[in-house]
């Protein structure tokens, strides 16, 4: 008597190859879409570096061209020697953070933006004053490598307009200020 058996399943080598297969598959579509997901976080940190350092740029830009009364100070000097009643200061803390002084005759800063905005990023500045000429880089750093960096000279209209210079340590191109604390009245 023969018994006639249905082979309509998978054998055990069939099963573990075909399990093999699919955790390679896995396992490649897995590194695939996480390399995918690092680079949209690269690239919107560096889009946010960027919204950030023109931001900062344009901030400082604005209001030093149009300035009456430029103070360059560096960082750690003493600045009473340059600085009438007048003069409002905008500075970079050693944190990296922009701050501004309330009110002309404050000594009370706010931030500019919130520490939100920075996100793990730090800001650094370089200046040197030529004449009426300010050459301003500002570069925005993630974990101490620079991922934005903008580098341009502008005139310093009002004071081109007034015939004055800028007072306090102008830096040169070989020996640039970096984060100094700039006053200027507005």
């Amino acid at each position: 008597m023969h018994i006639k058996l249905d082979k309509k399943g998978m054998t055990l080598v069939e099963v573990l190859v075909a399990s093999a297969l699919l955790v390679v598959l896995i396992a490649i579509a897995g590194g695939l879409i996480l390399s995918t997901m690092n680079n949209s976080t690269r690239y919107a940190r560096n889009d946010q570096a960027k919204q950030l350092g023109l931001a900062i740029y344009n901030y400082y830009e604005g209001r030093l061209q149009n300035g009456a009364e430029i103070v360059v100070v560096p960082d750690g000097d003493d600045a009473s020697a340059y600085i009438t009643d007048t003069a409002k200061p905008a500075a970079i803390r050693s944190n990296g953070s922009i701050v501004e002084a309330k009110a002309i005759d404050s000594t009370a800063f706010v931030d500019l933006y919130s520490e939100d905005t920075y996100n793990r990023m730090t800001v650094n500045t370089a200046v040197y004053v030529a004449g009426v000429i300010m050459h301003l880089q500002v570069d925005i750093l993630y974990e101490n490598e620079v991922i934005f960096s903008k580098k341009s000279a502008f005139r310093l209209a009002t004071m081109y307009r007034l015939g004055t210079s800028v007072k306090g340590d102008l830096g040169s191109e070989t020996a640039q200020l970096i984060n100094p604390t700039i006053y200027y009245l507005p």
